[in-house]
């Protein structure tokens, strides 16, 4: 795997991360709600909070990594871009972050990757870390969200289908309801394997859900998925 990714207006180097450029990370950064104060959980290579801020130039976006050679890397991309002022990395999970914050509810848009693999542990400690939940469990991770995020702010996350049903349920217990799900195929011959999902502190009166594909039957990436990431992706 490429221990660097091209993308239009920024370059992420990811040879000192568990988790490389993905296509869930990709969709999120390109999906996820936006907003003047953004944070990112678990930014990894900070690939999320430099597509947000390519995204949202007025965001100031703090992105906070519990992994030291992570977050080191994720500042180094985020120094080399042009959006070096509107980043800032924190190097520290995000239960300690959220109790160091003094003004709880400060955030109008939240994204996190998280993670989310029971089972099948990876041989590498840095992706294990990065890919199972025992470093951040969706409790933990709802408690976080709930603390920090704004009354009329957003979360917006990228998880498995097969995680869809426990996902919703841990945030309606933590106060958070579901404003946009989208049912990704990677292919049209296939299943969804992903969700993308957005809560609000406000229950809506309904909420938009739709099914999309990445790849159509030529293998060829659909109107949908080019509009949504033709912005980052070189040509």
């Amino acid at each position: 795997m490429s221990q660097c990714f091209q993308f239009k207006q920024f370059t992420v180097h990811q040879d000192r991360c568990g988790m490389k450029v993905g296509t869930d990370g990709v969709l999120l950064g390109a999906w996820a709600e936006g907003g003047k104060h953004i944070l990112d959980i678990g930014t990894g290579t900070g690939l999320i909070a430099l597509m947000l801020a390519q995204r949202c130039p007025e965001a100031e976006i703090i992105g906070v990594e519990l992994d030291e050679q992570a977050s080191l890397q994720a500042q180094e991309n985020v120094t080399m871009s042009a959006f070096a002022q509107q980043v800032k990395i924190e190097n520290m999970p995000i239960q300690q972050f959220s109790k160091q914050q003094l003004l709880h509810s400060h955030f109008n848009a939240i994204v996190s990757n998280p993670p989310f693999y029971h089972s099948l542990k990876s041989k590498s400690n840095e992706r294990t870390m990065a890919r199972h939940t025992e470093t951040l469990t969706f409790k933990e991770l709802f408690q976080a969200v709930n603390l920090l995020l704004a009354p009329n702010g957003c979360f917006s996350t990228v998880i498995p289908t097969e995680e869809l049903d426990t996902f919703m349920s841990e945030a309606y217990i933590y106060g958070l309801f579901v404003s946009r799900l989208v049912m990704v195929k990677t292919v049209e011959t296939k299943k969804p394997k992903r969700c993308l999902i957005s809560f609000v502190k406000q229950k809506p009166l309904r909420f938009k859900t739709e099914e999309v594909t990445i790849k159509n039957a030529e293998g060829e990436y659909t109107p949908w998925y080019v509009q949504l990431t033709g912005d980052f992706y070189l040509k």
